[in-house]
C-alpha cells in the first residue's frame, strides 16, 4: 500500500505486504484458498513465513471481511493488532533455540510442548493446540509453525490429530524447505504451496552477496541492518578459503575462527558465505566442498568436538582445492 493521502488514510504499523516481493501468484491463489491445513515449501529466506502472515492479516482485516479487498486495510482494530505483535488469533511456533536445561541447541528443533499441552516448569505455557483451539476474535485463526521439518516423530504424532480434525475456523500452516522434508503422515493432510525464488536487486554491503544468486530477500534485508554482522561472516569466510592453500596450521587456524563465528552468529549464513567464497575462487572444488560442509554440520549437531570438526572440515576443503 502507498504512503499517499491524508494522515488518517494511512496503515498503522508495519505493512507487511510491503515486505514481499514476488509470489503475486501465491497471494492470489491464498486469497481463494480453500481446506484447513497447507505446506508452505521453497528455500529459506525467499518470504514464506512473511507470506504467511500476509495471509493472517489479510484474512482477518475486518474490512476484507466486511467489503473484500486484495489487501490488508491497516487501520482496523485486526490490523493493528497484527502491526503491535499481539493479534490473539495468529500463534506462530519456530524451532526452540535452547534445550530445556538451558544449553544452546546445536541442532534446533520444534518440541512437543510448543504444540500440546504438556506439563512441567520448563513447558511452553502458550502451545499452539490450546491458541488454535480458542474461538478466534476476527473470524479465522492461523497457526504457523516455521521450520517444520524439524519435527520428529513424536511430535508430529502429538499434533497430527489437530492438523486431521482442526477446528472449523482454524488455518494450519506448516513452512518447511520441501515436502520431502516433512514427516510423511503430515505432509499428506497438507495442501502444498510452493515458493519460486523472488528477484533481486541489491546486495547488502559493498560486496557480492550470495543471496543476490539465490533469491533470499530475507537475508538480504537482515544483513542490511546489519552489514557489520555481515562483514564479520563475509571475512571469516574469506580467509578460510584464502588459508587453505598455504600452511595446514593457517588452515585449521581459519576454520576454527569460521565455526566460532558461525555458532556464535547465524549458521546457515556462514555455511553460505563460505561456499560462496569456495565458488567464486575454486569453482572446480564446490561439489566436494559443499559435502564437507553439510558433513561438519551433520558432525557438529551430533556434539562432535569442535577441534575434530575444525580438522576434518580444513582437511577436507584443502584436498578440494588441491592444496599440498
Amino acid at each position: 500500500m502507498s504512503d499517499a493521502g491524508p494522515p488518517d488514510d494511512r496503515p498503522e504499523g508495519p505493512d507487511v505486504a510491503t515486505e514481499i516481493e514476488g509470489h503475486a501468484d501465491v497471494l492470489a491463489y491464498l486469497r481463494e484458498a480453500d481446506g484447513h491445513a497447507f505446506a508452505f515449501v521453497g528455500p529459506s529466506r525467499i518470504g514464506r513465513r512473511t507470506v504467511a502472515l500476509w495471509w493472517a492479516r489479510w484474512a482477518t482485516c475486518e474490512t476484507v471481511r466486511a467489503q473484500g479487498g486484495d489487501t490488508p486495510c491497516g487501520r482496523c482494530e485486526s490490523c493493528r493488532l497484527h502491526a503491535a505483535g499481539r493479534h490473539p488469533d495468529v500463534a506462530v511456533k519456530a524451532p526452540a533455540t535452547e534445550t530445556k536445561r538451558g544449553r544452546a541447541a546445536l541442532a534446533p528443533m520444534l518440541r512437543i510442548d510448543q504444540l500440546v499441552p504438556r506439563d512441567g516448569p520448563s513447558a511452553d505455557p502458550d502451545p499452539l493446540a490450546t491458541r488454535i483451539r480458542a474461538r478466534p476474535r476476527f473470524g479465522t485463526s492461523f497457526a504457523i509453525l516455521d521450520g517444520a521439518e524439524t519435527l520428529n516423530e513424536a511430535a508430529g504424532n502429538a499434533f497430527l490429530k489437530l492438523l486431521e480434525e482442526p477446528p472449523s475456523w482454524a488455518k494450519i500452516v506448516l513452512i518447511a524447505p520441501s515436502v520431502g522434508a516433512l514427516l510423511p503422515t503430515l505432509a499428506s493432510r497438507c495442501t502444498p504451496v510452493r515458493f519460486a525464488a523472488p528477484p533481486t536487486h541489491a546486495a547488502a554491503g559493498d560486496a557480492p552477496h550470495p543471496a543476490l544468486r539465490t533469491g533470499q530477500l530475507g537475508w538480504l534485508r537482515s544483513d542490511a541492518a546489519d552489514p557489520e554482522g555481515a562483514a564479520v561472516l563475509r571475512d571469516a569466510a574469506d580467509a578460510v578459503v584464502a588459508a587453505l592453500p598455504g600452511p595446514l596450521d593457517g588452515a585449521l587456524t581459519a576454520t576454527r575462527a569460521w565455526l566460532d563465528v558461525k555458532r556464535e552468529r547465524a549458521p546457515g549464513d556462514a555455511d553460505a558465505w563460505l561456499l560462496e567464497a569456495l565458488r567464486r575462487d575454486a569453482p572446480a572444488a564446490y561439489p566436494a566442498a559443499l559435502a564437507a560442509v553439510r558433513d561438519a554440520d551433520d558432525a557438529a549437531r551430533a556434539y562432535v568436538g569442535a577441534d575434530v570438526v575444525a580438522a576434518t572440515l580444513a582437511l577436507r576443503l584443502r584436498a578440494a582445492v588441491g592444496a599440498a
